[in-house]
C-alpha cells in the first residue's frame, strides 16, 4: 500500500481523521492520535480558535509547570509596568500588582483565673472575695505586612510596598514553597542568613484577572495561575541565574587564560630585546588589571 501524498513510499499508518494511508514523513500525532500533515494543521487551526476546556488547562498547567522548573522558558511580561530599576545585566522577566506581603510574627494570648469564694447580694449582682492568677502563651501567626508589586528578574525578585521593600537575590533562595490558604495563593521564600520564611501572596478572589500566556518550542500555553505554577516561576528562574552564573565564570576563567598567555608573549618579545624592561613591566601591569 502507498502512501496518499507520496505515491512512491510505502504506507505504514493510515490518517485517523480522513483515512487516507499515509507514511512516517506524513504522520503527525495530536493527543494521541495520528493525523496526516493536512488534518493536524486544520486541528491545529480549529483549536487556536477555541478557548482551552477547563479539562486541557488543567492539562496544559501540570505541563508548563514541568518546562518552567527546569528554566527551559525565557519568560516575557507585557502591560505591567515594574516600579524596579534595573540594575546592570539585569532584566525584567515577570511582574505580578496586588501582592500581599506576610511575615511570621509571634501573638501572645493570656487567661486569668480567679480563686476564693463568690457571694450573691442581689438578683443579679454578686461579689468575689480572694485573688487572681493569670497565664500567657505565645504562637506564630501570619500577619499582612504590606501589598504592593512583586518583580521577577533574572537576579533577583523584589517586592515594592507603600511601607516596606524587599529584595531577594536568586543565588541566595535556599526554600521556596508553594502556599495556599482559604484566602490565598502565592509562595513562601527562606534566603540565606534568615530564619523566618517570607510570603509573597494573591487574592484568591482576583485569581481569574491573572493571564499568563507563553511560547515552548512552538506551543502555547495558557495556564491556570496557582501557588505551584508561581513556584515553577522561582525555581526555573534560579535555575537559569545558576547558568548564567556558571558561563560567566566559565568566560571569566578563559579571559583569564588568554590574558596570561598574553604576558608570557610579551615576556618572550622582551628576552629577545625587541621591547624593553619597562614597557614590559608597564603592559603586563596593564593586563593584570584586567583580571
Amino acid at each position: 500500500m502507498k502512501c496518499f501524498y507520496h505515491p512512491d513510499s510505502e504506507a505504514t499508518c493510515g490518517c485517523t481523521r480522513c483515512q487516507q494511508l499515509i507514511c512516517e514523513e506524513c504522520k503527525a500525532v495530536i493527543r494521541d492520535k495520528v493525523l496526516c500533515l493536512t488534518c493536524a494543521e486544520a486541528v491545529r487551526t480549529i483549536d487556536k480558535s477555541q478557548p482551552p476546556s477547563q479539562a486541557d488547562r488543567i492539562i496544559m498547567t501540570d505541563r508548563a509547570i514541568d518546562i518552567l522548573r527546569e528554566g527551559k522558558i525565557n519568560l516575557r511580561f507585557q502591560g505591567i509596568d515594574s516600579p524596579v530599576t534595573p540594575q546592570k545585566n539585569e532584566e525584567i522577566k515577570f511582574v505580578l500588582p496586588n501582592i500581599t506581603f506576610l511575615e511570621s510574627r509571634s501573638v501572645r494570648t493570656g487567661t486569668a483565673v480567679y480563686g476564693g469564694p463568690t457571694f450573691r447580694v442581689a438578683k443579679g449582682v454578686s461579689f468575689r472575695l480572694g485573688g487572681a492568677s493569670g497565664s500567657s502563651t505565645s504562637h506564630e501567626e501570619l500577619r499582612p505586612i504590606d501589598s504592593g508589586v512583586l518583580t521577577f528578574t533574572n537576579q533577583r525578585i523584589v517586592f515594592s510596598g507603600r511601607l516596606r521593600t524587599a529584595s531577594i537575590q536568586l543565588g541566595k533562595i535556599i526554600i521556596v514553597e508553594p502556599y495556599s490558604s482559604l484566602s490565598y495563593e502565592g509562595v513562601s521564600i527562606q534566603r540565606e542568613n534568615n530564619s523566618k520564611m517570607q510570603y509573597f501572596v494573591y487574592s484568591k478572589s482576583h485569581l481569574d484577572k491573572i493571564h499568563l500566556e507563553f511560547i515552548s518550542e512552538g506551543e502555547t500555553f495558557s495556564p491556570i495561575f496557582n501557588s505551584r505554577l508561581l513556584e515553577s516561576v522561582v525555581e526555573g528562574l534560579i535555575v537559569q541565574n545558576k547558568q548564567l552564573v556558571v558561563k560567566g565564570q566559565a568566560k571569566k576563567d578563559d579571559s583569564g587564560k588568554e590574558i596570561l598567555e598574553q604576558i608570557k608573549k610579551l615576556g618572550e618579545l622582551k628576552d629577545k630585546g625587541i621591547i624593553t624592561p619597562q614597557d614590559f613591566e608597564l603592559k603586563k601591569t596593564e593586563l593584570l588589571k584586567r583580571l
